[in-house]
């Protein structure tokens, strides 16, 4: 993806061209939103299970649930926000991601994501004594709708915290481990110079991301195309500030079907 690894200052118009670039590539990788709510819904039954199982053979309270669940969705739900950003990646720079590019960034997202939100958690129960339980736990024993809805439910809230965890790591560790090919600390690393040097930028694009992950909470189910949303922005912005690319890709031209036709 880069044409000089950053970390680089965007150019002048980033919050307009940004907007605009994700709108355009969200059009070009429409599956990123069916790998969103498929893949975040299908890894978050095992987090349910184990948390209804806990709650229904154990007798633990709802608050409980509520973060067993947690500790174990948020981590699970990593790998489609990867698989969504090399969809991105392809349909952008026409560059594939194998399987050997995907599984470091899988990892190491997973591991940040669970120390982060497994820190939150805890300092969140002591300091609450008593929480009230969260989406999470109504997701796994809603009080009316059926089973899809509420897993369908529980993914969202999943793919919201853990969009968040992992950008308070780094808003650039997945897109930047993927697009530029380099490692966990070598992002983070980048990430420290970039907040050096354009603080207020990098605020900015953390809180855009909590915004996004915010307005998707609001948003009930349609909250899944503001995710996906989001997952377009932060490449766009990763690409930008990790790999000085401040255009999205020229989308290769089909065929025609005269060209198509003639003898090889």
């Amino acid at each position: 993806m880069t044409q000089s690894l950053g970390p680089h200052t965007p150019k002048s118009g980033y919050r307009q061209r940004w907007m605009r670039q994700a709108g355009a590539l969200m059009l070009r990788a429409p599956l990123t939103l069916v790998v969103l709510l498929v893949g975040s819904a299908l890894l978050s039954i095992p987090a349910a299970a184990i948390t209804a199982l806990a709650r229904i053979s154990l007798g633990v309270d709802l608050p409980t649930a509520a973060l067993l669940m947690d500790i174990f969705s948020v981590p699970a739900v990593v790998a489609p926000l990867v698989l969504a950003t090399a969809l991105l990646l392809k349909a952008d720079l026409d560059q594939p991601s194998a399987w050997a590019d995907l599984w470091p960034v899988i990892r190491s997202g997973t591991v940040v994501a669970f120390l982060i939100n497994g820190v939150i958690l805890l300092v969140t129960t002591l300091i609450f004594d008593n929480p009230e339980p969260g989406d999470s736990a109504q997701a796994v024993f809603p009080e009316s709708g059926g089973i899809f809805f509420a897993i369908a439910f529980l993914g969202k809230s999943a793919l919201q915290n853990a969009l968040i965890v992992c950008s308070i790591y780094s808003p650039f560790l997945l897109a930047g481990m993927l697009c530029a090919r380099v490692s966990r600390s070598e992002i983070r690393a980048m990430d420290l110079i970039f907040r050096r040097q354009n603080h207020a930028i990098h605020m900015e694009i953390f809180f855009t991301l909590v915004l996004l992950a915010i307005l998707s909470l609001l948003m009930g189910p349609l909250g899944y195309f503001v995710l996906a949303y989001a997952a377009a922005w932060v490449y766009v912005a990763t690409r930008e500030v990790i790999g000085g690319i401040s255009e999205n890709g020229t989308p290769a031209p089909a065929p025609s079907r005269h060209t198509a036709a003639q003898p090889g």
